[in-house]
């Protein structure tokens, strides 16, 4: 894992084989096999690191949009159930008025 060789054949050389070679910390990590890799570099890292997390994000949000669309689905269907039973409680009121007329 990472510098830690797990394997007989690494490659490139890791933290490990600096102190082995009796290089001591902090001096080993002026050496060029130690720099830190410029932007350009470790663009790509950054970039599938972003697109990875906007879609979580964006699976997130369109979970949440399905659930709320799925909740006013379900409130729209209570409401036309409301509307046609006041429909029908009008409609046997102005039958019974019709009627004691």
């Amino acid at each position: 894992m990472g510098n830690l060789r797990e394997c007989d054949s690494p490659s490139g050389v890791g933290v490990q084989e600096l102190i082995a070679s009796n290089r001591s910390y902090p001096d080993y990590l002026n050496e060029n096999i130690c720099r830190v890799a410029n932007p350009g570099q470790s663009l790509q890292a950054i970039t599938v690191a972003s697109a990875r997390y906007a879609l979580a994000i964006t699976f997130e949000i369109v979970g949440q949009e399905v659930a709320i669309y799925e909740q006013l689905r379900v409130a729209n269907q209570e409401l036309h159930a409301d509307l046609e039973v006041g429909m029908e409680a009008e409609l046997e009121l102005e039958m019974d008025e019709e009627l004691s007329e």
